[in-house]
């Protein structure tokens, strides 16, 4: 007699403040790229307003790691969500912290 599969069907439902973690976490991660596309191709010579640009792209990371915690936290939700959104977010909040860095202390 064949093995009967066995489905558990819980309560746990997708975490819409995980995903929109994963979304502020792409959009810093989107931010990086256009940056730097933009600032090679002006030889580093733009405006502020690529500043304030990065700045609102690292808040956006960080927002997103704060809201991927939350969501990491909630035991009723599935974690892949928000632990996608907490690995993108670094990574955009890191980038962007690295872009600061080096430019104060190797640019001109």
């Amino acid at each position: 007699m064949p093995k009967r599969r066995k489905y558990k069907f819980t309560g746990r439902k997708h975490s819409k403040l995980g995903a929109v973690a994963l979304c502020f976490g792409l959009t810093g991660i989107a931010g990086i790229i256009l940056g730097l596309v933009l600032s090679s191709r002006a030889d580093g010579q733009l405006t502020a307003w690529i500043g304030i640009f990065g700045i609102c792209a690292l808040a956006l990371s960080v927002l997103g790691i704060i809201m991927a915690i939350m969501a990491v936290r909630d035991d009723d939700m599935f974690p892949i969500m928000p632990r996608a959104g907490l690995i993108v977010s670094l990574v955009g909040a890191l980038g962007w912290i690295a872009i600061y860095v080096i430019g104060f202390f190797f640019g001109g």
